[in-house]
């Protein structure tokens, strides 16, 4: 009520009348569902309300299980290992450590405060269906071929569960709602998460292309491909002489 009120003042004194026709078309439209289930046959009103109150209880059932977590438990395990991973490298006092895991952390409690609003209110709906599913199995037992009698309570129990309903109806938007944002809640952490934990990952060393030639070997080379004689290093004193253009060298015996 306060944020309808909030909006009539933001909307100015154009929205004055829109609010109160509003209110006046809904008050009008649940008089005529009470004026349209008390006209219905005592017969029509068992099979409408034992219709109405098996889709209630299987969309009470579908809000319950939407309420799991399952729905995004990879993307909070995977923002979870990654919180490991920058603990490993950087610890858990690390500014990036620490972020991720405040971010967890509201994402966790916002969920729970969720589920929690939600649960109380599928904990109240579920007590008063099961109660209107009792009070119906009794008349249907005790006014077993006389369903006359019992129109006027078969009345109050629909009424009821056309309340109800609208009850069902907010608590499947709210659960709908809170899916969403903590699907969007864990997969932020999670994008965040990854990048942080790669940039985290240490580079290893890549090892250098070029080998070093044994000093012997070039030397070798080198004295191959030289114009000149160019000594190897480690003379013998009974190797042969090396003729040349500039002269000979005897051989030493």
């Amino acid at each position: 009520m306060l944020s309808s009120c909030l909006s009539v003042c933001r909307q100015g004194w154009i929205g004055v009348p829109l609010f109160f026709v509003g209110i006046v078309s809904l008050a009008f439209s649940q008089l005529v569902q009470e004026a349209e289930t008390e006209s219905i046959p005592p017969d029509q009103q068992v099979l409408f309300i034992d219709a109405k109150l098996k889709d209630l209880n299987n969309r009470l059932v579908k809000v319950k299980q939407s309420q799991s977590g399952g729905q995004f438990q990879s993307k909070k395990n995977s923002a979870i290992g990654n919180l490991n991973q920058l603990i490993s490298v950087n610890g858990k006092n690390d500014a990036n450590s620490l972020s991720i895991q405040t971010k967890l952390d509201n994402a966790n409690q916002n969920w729970q405060n969720r589920t929690q609003e939600i649960g109380q209110g599928v904990s109240s709906v579920d007590e008063r269906l099961n109660e209107a599913s009792m009070i119906f199995d009794d008349l249907r037992e005790n006014f077993a071929g006389r369903l006359e009698e019992a129109s006027p309570s078969l009345s109050v129990i629909l009424e009821n569960l056309v309340r109800t309903e609208d009850e069902v109806d907010a608590l499947t938007q709210l659960a709908e709602n809170a899916l969403k944002e903590a699907i969007r809640d864990y997969d932020n952490v999670q994008v965040e998460s990854n990048r942080l934990a790669i940039q985290a990952v240490p580079e290893l060393p890549v090892a250098s292309s070029s080998v070093q030639s044994p000093p012997r070997g070039r030397q070798i080379a080198n004295a191959i491909t030289a114009k000149e004689a160019v000594s190897l290093g480690g003379s013998n004193r009974f190797a042969p002489s090396i003729s040349t253009n500039a002269g000979s060298v005897g051989v030493g015996r």
